[in-house]
């Protein structure tokens, strides 16, 4: 399987933005 190298922006920081950047943080994945 190939391996994909990525930048994910959350734009907001409410509840849902919130939300998102720490199950991105568990899971591994960089977030600015």
């Amino acid at each position: 399987m190939e391996t994909l190298k990525t930048t994910v922006a959350i734009i907001g920081a409410g509840p849902s933005g919130l939300l998102l950047s720490q199950l991105l943080h568990q899971a591994g994945i960089d977030s600015l």
